[in-house]
């Protein structure tokens, strides 16, 4: 049967409904991913794998990875691994990685990586040996070894200027100045897995 001749209908409504009916799909269901079309029945079954693809692979080594974190305008990426290594690699147009430097012979293994706001320093915090070191990444060299502690658990940077690290073992949060390189205050009593600073 045809529509009623004063019927009309919006032209890209059928691509409209489509898209619509498609987003409601994957809405219900994280095991949707972009593969899947409407001109083919999914069935969504609790056994099937999420649908998660490697798009790069940064590492060719046997090391397991505690910690990765991207530097904010994205041209860095740092990684920490299990055999006290810290690797630095950029990240090209084509988003290719390229390893710039790799960080070793630190007393510990480095169980936090994070770049400063800015991207100018970035945190290498230890498992177990001290709370961690800064370094440099215009200088490409450590500019502050920071020994007390027992190893970190998390940190945030609350500016270019200063960051707080949750200790490893005690119930202790730590307040850190770059500028003047020491401790700023510590709050006790508080044990933490991970900080975020808003």
């Amino acid at each position: 049967s045809l529509l009623p001749a004063g019927l009309v209908v919006p032209k890209g409504r059928l691509q409209t409904l489509l898209a619509q009916s498609k987003s409601s799909q994957f809405q219900h269901c994280l095991k949707h991913d972009d593969s899947t079309d409407l001109f083919h029945d999914e069935h969504c079954h609790h056994n099937r794998q999420l649908a998660f693809s490697r798009r790069k692979k940064i590492c060719h080594g046997h090391e397991e990875i505690w910690d990765v974190q991207f530097s904010h305008d994205g041209k860095l990426v740092a990684y920490a691994c299990t055999n006290k290594t810290v690797h630095i690699l950029s990240v090209n147009d084509g988003n290719q990685f390229a390893t710039e430097i790799v960080l070793d012979e630190l007393p510990s293994t480095p169980a936090v990586v994070s770049f400063s706001p800015d991207d100018t320093m970035l945190f290498v915090g230890f498992d177990k040996a001290g709370v961690g070191w800064l370094w440099s990444v215009t200088m490409k060299a450590f500019v502050w070894k920071i020994a007390e502690g027992r190893g970190v658990s998390s940190m945030a940077w609350i500016d270019n200027q200063s960051f707080v690290c949750a200790d490893q073992t005690l119930p202790n949060i730590t307040r850190y100045s770059v500028m003047h390189k020491l401790e700023e205050c510590r709050y006790s009593g508080i044990q933490a897995a991970a900080i975020c600073v808003c």
